[in-house]
């Protein structure tokens, strides 16, 4: 530290002036990147994260490793149905950090469930529930991918879980009787439709009937 010290107070002029310099372009280039990203992250969050995109792009040419920028990047695709694309974001942002936490790994399972690629979803999602075994949409989300795999069994024991620790959440609650649909176990449809959905009967005499049609 003190040879470094010692070293800047006795550099030349001209020196003293260039580094000054470059400080102060690399201090612009970073204010220019954190209103790129506040202006991207306000146009995501407002649904509009098409608008977002070429700004946080902007920032990665220069900044390629920017992780507030891949990660926003990344979501942008991800609501975009661009899986994908944001699957390979996913992969350089926890190829950065060394981990994935529970948001990425989830949006990850659920781009992998979309593409097709139910038995790769389905690890990750195990992932998020080693860390947190009441996220109940990872819960949802697993079973749709087990659903997708024709694991019905496991599928029904992941939407159970899910409605074990939420009772009436619906999105659970229908994706369980799409399950029971394929199993042919129109009597437990119907037990479920009932006693369950009770408190949205308009919405449970439509599933219903649609279901057993």
């Amino acid at each position: 530290m003190v040879n470094k010290v010692f070293w800047i107070l006795t550099v030349s002029i001209s020196v003293l002036i260039f580094g000054s310099g470059l400080y102060l372009g690399v201090a612009n280039a970073q204010n220019d990147n954190s209103v790129l990203l506040d202006k991207a992250a306000s146009l995501i969050e407002l649904g509009d994260p098409k608008s977002a995109i070429p700004l946080l792009k902007e920032v990665l040419e220069g900044d390629p490793d920017n992780i507030k920028a891949l990660k926003n990047l990344s979501l942008a695709y991800f609501k975009l149905n661009m899986y994908a694309e944001s699957i390979i974001l996913f992969d350089k942002i926890i190829q950065l950090e060394g981990h994935g936490s529970e948001e990425l790994l989830y949006m990850k399972g659920v781009s992998l469930t979309v593409l097709g690629q139910g038995n790769e979803a389905v690890l990750f999602f195990d992932q998020v529930l080693r860390k947190n075994p009441t996220n109940v949409s990872t819960l949802i989300a697993k079973g749709v991918a087990l659903k997708n795999l024709q694991k019905h069994d496991d599928a029904l024991s992941s939407f159970d879980n899910a409605l074990k620790l939420e009772p009436y959440n619906m999105s659970a609650k229908l994706q369980r009787l799409d399950v029971l649909k394929h199993l042919k176990d129109h009597d437990e449809i119907r037990s479920v439709s009932y006693t369950h959905l009770r408190a949205h009967e308009t919405e449970a005499d439509l599933v219903c009937r649609l279901l057993l049609e």
